[in-house]
């Protein structure tokens, strides 16, 4: 099952160990700061995207098979997150918008 994290802050790195430890695969994770994205590969990210960078659904894609995430966890409380959730979600997906903020 592959997982989608948006959002690579305190909250995130939890999502993505629980993923990983349910034996999720692959597990990709967007979030704009570099080092952000360098906490999430070490916790056990397969893939970290960078969503400034033009090419990064066409990756998220590649990582997921042509299909799209199958679980998307959104961190961000925004409503280009939630979008992008949408549109880059695999058939019958769940996505959980995991923010304290609509």
């Amino acid at each position: 099952m592959s997982v989608w994290i948006i959002g690579a802050g305190p909250m995130g790195l939890i999502n993505l160990r629980f993923a990983r430890h349910f034996g999720a695969e692959p597990i990709v994770v967007t979030d704009p700061v570099e080092v952000r994205r360098d906490y999430a590969t070490d916790a056990g990210a397969d893939v970290t995207l960078d969503p400034s960078d033009p090419d990064w659904r066409d990756r998220l894609e590649e990582a997921t098979g042509g299909w799209g995430a199958e679980r998307i966890v959104v961190g961000p409380g925004s409503t280009t997150a939630i979008e992008s959730a949408l549109a880059s979600a695999a058939p019958g997906a769940i996505v959980l918008v995991f923010t304290p903020t609509p």
